[in-house]
């Protein structure tokens, strides 16, 4: 599989353009789905972007807020499956793309990713007594001396990752069971502390999860645009899998710019050197109550 791509620099015009490119797909009569890292700028780019152009074509937009929590993956997927004669662009995060299990009529679909997809993910619990909820319905295969694969062994998993009666213990465990469940996502455990934890001797479940190439298989056409793209996880674990990845110099032609020239100007500080977590971040600081 090849997938086209620029790295380009924050502030250089990605989003600008990867709008163009949709526009000019959608004039001739292509479907487009541009997926993006957040709500907040995918409505930016509704209001601010598409109006921006002459004669802009009709967008359609995918999340929490336009069709309700909960229903995004299933909304998109039924409106791929019967989308209109007359193409719109089509906006979505990245996150719902993992969870549509048939994308229909994907050969007539391109797919635009403002900013990498998220290719690596660790989820964690503390769950010293009540683990067998998920490692009940797992099965563990060993493939090297530190990691084990993980695969679902039922489907009592699934209906964790559903909910569907809103259960406020399997909800901390929801977004967990969805990774697993989810065949787009492969996961790892650490044996040792796998082993421990089912041993009684441990608190904490761990998994470890991989983003598949397969995810993009079969599209019209991929195109990926982000900041550093080439030193992001999912350039370098998509290449060492065989995904053939290829600048698109026609693409960042029309970039502001490609490279921030007073890089040298600038001083991190950093706040801590300690491990970050929410106990960190909500431990008080002086005697006024503030937190970090």
């Amino acid at each position: 599989m090849r997938i086209k791509y620029c790295a380009a620099p924050c502030g250089s015009g990605k989003t600008h353009l990867i709008i163009n490119r949709a526009c000019d797909l959608v004039r001739n009569h292509n479907r487009v789905l541009v997926l993006q890292p957040t709500r907040e700028l995918i409505e930016r780019t509704v209001k601010e972007e598409v109006p921006a152009r002459a004669n802009p074509p009709q967008v359609r937009v995918f999340h929490r807020g336009t069709v309700g929590d909960g229903k995004v993956s299933k909304a998109l997927a039924d409106y791929v499956r019967e989308a209109p004669d007359t193409p719109e662009i089509v906006l979505a995060t990245h996150q719902v793309l993992p969870h549509i299990q048939h994308f229909a009529n994907k050969n007539e679909w391109h797919i635009l990713v403002d900013e990498a997809l998220q290719a690596v993910r660790y989820q964690q619990h503390r769950v010293p007594q009540t683990y067998n909820l998920i490692t009940d319905h797992l099965d563990v295969i060993q493939v090297n001396a530190i990691f084990g694969r993980v695969t679902v062994r039922d489907i009592v998993l699934h209906e964790i990752a559903k909910n569907e009666d809103g259960d406020e213990i399997f909800e901390t465990l929801t977004e967990t069971s969805r990774i697993l469940a989810n065949r787009y996502w492969e996961s790892f455990v650490n044996l040792e502390q796998y082993e421990r934890l089912r041993r009684g001797e441990g608190k904490v479940l761990a998994f470890h999860s991989v983003l598949k190439p397969e995810i993009l298989a079969g599209f019209a056409g991929v195109f990926m645009a982000g900041a550093n793209f080439e030193d992001s996880a999912i350039f370098k674990l998509w290449s060492e899998d065989g995904i053939e990845f290829e600048a698109d110099s026609e693409f960042a032609k029309g970039l502001r710019y490609s490279n921030h020239p007073n890089g040298d100007l600038v001083t991190i500080h950093y706040v801590t050197e300690q491990q970050w977590s929410r106990k960190r971040r909500e431990a008080p600081v002086g005697e006024d109550g503030a937190r970090v």
